[in-house]
């Protein structure tokens, strides 16, 4: 019921207040609330006990009403166990949960829904809101699917598998920076698990990876269910990331944070976007030089190198600079050969007997591979483009790009000469691989890493070549006219190197089946190779494959299908789709490709390709030959029933289709036109 003002306020009641707002200066009096007729005015109230002034100025009596408000509703809470061997903090809370609609954004359900206790900060809170319940099987799940970013040196210099979390108690109980990282490595497995929270609950889900490359060629679907969930996890990880220190502090722990989350994002990050984590984790490693400190990152070791020859895959070609030539000394080991030693080292331990135990050095031409990136990109630099093209510079290029090459196929061919004999028991290191798993990774990438200096050289020679005019006998210099030749045959060159160099990624693939090698490698790596193999069929440019064009834009499509288990995007469907096009468009400039002897064969391949159509009015008459008449592929096209007569045109015309036998010269006859074969417009009209 509406009350009076004087009422609800009573000069009694003021004083008391008063005299608890004198008592307590740090409690600030509430305002009285707005009066009813204000509040339907929506109008701005002045309370007093004596009436507001719109009130009195109205000469209407000021009432008030109170509002009922709910009390506060409960909030269900978990406790989470704390497991053995781990101490336990002084305040573990736990993961809450909300209802997600399908609306929200994955960034959009990643708030902090609680307060931590004061004896706690920020950073020890574990309190979550994801699409998908955080329980002990996930934790267990997702992160030894975490694949080869993961086995860097700095994430095992953090302790995160020292042992890894298995459940969320062992996640609560880490240090926050390690958490962070957790968290990363989580994102890296949900591209992978087969989790049902990851890719929702189905009849043909798989329970393994090998039941998932058995469902079919096209594996899309699952790309997109675990979309949210690891864009969710990949969100948190970013947050939390943001609430500390990781972007200013350079320890290991935020080195590998900043790496992990370069690798995250890549999943769907335009080609041309910055690539802001990498340049973290970089300045966080400049001021490490790990050089400097081997006893917490070991520089000179092949995950070390084999890691920074990854990075370098997909960056340079995307136009993102990374190491530079002052970088080498405090990061990268001299490798105690050169190029040209080290590829005849290769080559003459192929001839030598096999040794089960002796791998290849993958390191130093992982660092070879290293240097040569470096020294490209300061080829590519505004300063070195503004400048005229240094032609010795390009030579040497080249001629770094085939020793790699064949530093590659040694390394490939020592690698399968030892598989056979390799053990698959687990290695005496904290790596989740077999011994047989890493040898496969690093024959992966001694033929994956040599590519990642040709696209660029490609690239940068092509723009230069478009920027300069054809050369003119008339203005030009004779000296100029043969700057140009030059040029056109280092583009040439290039381009040779690379389709060698797509060749050699498609072979990588194919004999490396499990999806985790070449997808958690570089996410850019095979859309990179789809772009440049498109960019040069609309560029008329891959005459040069001949016949086998077709075959790698199959095999490339069908990679691509096969990575949709892992992410799919809108990126890579179109890429699909152009893909598809150019390997029905060879198919059908294969089967239409004409003997120069007998021009008829393009019209025999029409009546008998079952893949051309046919008018609806046209199946009738071709499906009845004529009577008495021998049935040839010319009287099966002419159309002809019982009520039409052949023209003697048709009759030389349909003898001459029956090859060398019918014995007419080939010019003797008259052509072959649409009136002379009645019923044949749709034919003439389709070419």
């Amino acid at each position: 019921m509406p009350a009076d003002r004087s009422a609800v306020a009573s000069p009694a009641a003021t004083s008391s207040a008063v005299t608890c707002a004198a008592a307590s200066a740090a409690v600030k009096p509430r305002k009285p609330p707005a009066c009813d007729r204000c509040k339907a005015k929506r109008v701005l109230c002045h309370p007093s006990p004596a009436g507001c002034p719109r009130c009195l100025e109205a000469e209407v009596k000021c009432t008030t009403t109170p509002v009922n408000r709910k009390p506060p509703r409960p909030r269900a809470r978990t406790a989470v166990q704390r497991a053995p061997g781990r101490p336990s903090p002084a305040f573990v809370p736990v993961p809450t949960l909300r209802a997600r609609s399908s609306a929200d954004s994955p960034g959009d359900c990643i708030t902090q829904s609680a307060a931590a206790s004061p004896n706690s900060n920020s950073d020890q809170r574990l309190w979550t809101e994801l699409p998908f319940e955080l329980d002990d099987s996930l934790v267990k799940d997702l992160i030894p699917l975490a694949g080869l970013r993961f086995t860097h040196p700095f994430v095992h210099a953090s302790g995160l598998y020292d042992p890894a979390p298995g459940t969320v108690a062992d996640l609560a109980a880490l240090a926050s920076d390690v958490r962070i990282l957790a968290f990363c490595a989580m994102a890296a497995g949900a591209l992978l698990s087969c989790h049902p929270s990851i890719v929702g609950s189905g009849e043909q889900n798989p329970s393994t990876m090998a039941e998932a490359e058995r469902l079919g060629p096209d594996l899309r679907d699952f790309g997109r269910r675990r979309l949210g969930a690891f864009a969710a996890l990949r969100d948190e990880a970013l947050r939390r990331a943001k609430g500390g220190d990781t972007f200013i502090a350079a320890t290991a722990t935020d080195a590998a944070i900043c790496f992990a989350l370069d690798f995250l994002f890549a999943v769907d990050r335009p080609h041309d976007a910055p690539r802001i984590f990498l340049a973290t984790h970089l300045s966080h490693v400049r001021v490490l030089a790990p050089l400097r400190s081997a006893q917490d990152v070991a520089a000179g070791s092949t995950h070390w190198s084999m890691q920074l020859a990854a990075t370098n895959l997909a960056g340079l070609g995307d136009g993102t600079p990374l190491l530079t030539s002052t970088d080498l000394s405090t990061m990268v080991e001299d490798p105690g050969m050169d190029q040209q030693t080290y590829a005849q080292e290769l080559a003459d331990a192929l001839r030598a007997p096999s040794r089960p135990g002796q791998w290849p050095r993958v390191h130093d031409y992982a660092v070879h591979c290293v240097r040569a990136v470096v020294a490209l990109q300061d080829q590519l630099a505004p300063r070195a483009r503004a400048q005229p093209l240094n032609e010795a510079s390009v030579l040497s290029t080249l001629s770094c790009i085939d020793l790699l090459r064949s530093m590659s196929l040694s390394l490939v061919a020592h690698a399968d000469r030892l598989l056979p004999v390799a053990s698959d028991q687990s290695l005496f290191r904290a790596v989740p691989f077999s011994r047989v798993q890493a040898l496969k990774s690093a024959r992966f990438v001694a033929a994956m890493s040599w590519t990642s200096v040709v696209l660029p050289l490609y690239h940068e020679l092509r723009s230069r070549r478009a920027g300069l005019q054809s050369p003119s006998s008339s203005h030009d210099t004779i000296s100029s006219q043969f700057a140009l030749e030059r040029l056109d045959l280092y583009v040439r060159q290039a381009r040779a190197y690379a389709f060698a160099a797509l060749e050699a990624v498609m072979a990588a693939i194919e004999r490396t089946q499990h999806i985790s090698f070449w997808t958690h490698l570089q996410p850019r790596l095979l859309p990179q190779w789809a772009e440049f193999l498109i960019g040069e069929f609309d560029s008329g440019h891959t005459h040069a494959l001949g016949a086998r064009l077709g075959p790698i834009c199959q095999t490339l499509s069908a990679t691509l299908l096969k990575l949709g288990y892992v992410y799919s995007t809108p990126h890579l469907d179109h890429l699909i789709e152009r893909l598809d096009a150019v390997v029905q468009l060879e198919n059908f400039q294969a089967a239409l490709s004409l003997p120069p002897d007998n021009p008829l064969t393009f019209l025999t391949l029409l009546s008998t390709d079952p893949t051309f159509f046919l008018p609806p009015d046209a199946n009738d008459a071709l499906s009845r030959p004529l009577a008495g008449a021998p049935s040839t592929p010319a009287a099966a096209m002419s159309g002809l029933d019982a009520a039409h007569t052949l023209p003697p045109s048709a009759t030389t015309s349909a003898v001459m289709a029956g090859g060398a036998d019918g014995g007419i010269p080939v010019g003797a006859a008259p052509p072959l036109t649409p009136s002379a074969v009645p019923g044949a417009e749709w034919m003439w009209a389709g070419l």
